[in-house]
């Protein structure tokens, strides 16, 4: 997953991301983000980021020093299926792009 959302995220730092949904010849693309550093995989901050899902607060805050993306899914939804839920969490990356 990190690979794909870093892939995404390159992309969108080459400014090479459609904003919005338009047909040619309006398209327009979001603006380069040349100071867009590669995400990087930290074992001890997913076990926080677990343990923090686990004391799941419906205003959540980060802890300080750290910055977070949060999704709550509505009603009962869950995922258990660690692939499917990778795949979800990056469409909800990129349709958050493509609304603005």
């Amino acid at each position: 997953m990190l690979l794909s959302h870093n892939g995404k995220r390159a992309v969108l730092a080459l400014g090479a991301t459609q904003n919005g949904i338009r047909r040619e010849p309006d398209v327009r693309l979001f603006r380069r983000a040349s100071r867009m550093m590669p995400l990087i995989y930290n074992c001890d901050l997913e076990k926080k980021a677990l343990e923090r899902a686990k004391a799941y607060s419906e205003t959540p805050q980060a802890p300080e020093g750290a910055s977070e993306n949060v999704f709550i899914f509505e009603g009962k939804r869950v995922l258990t299926d660690k692939k499917l839920a990778d795949r979800v969490g990056i469409c909800l990356f990129i349709e958050k792009i493509e609304q603005m």
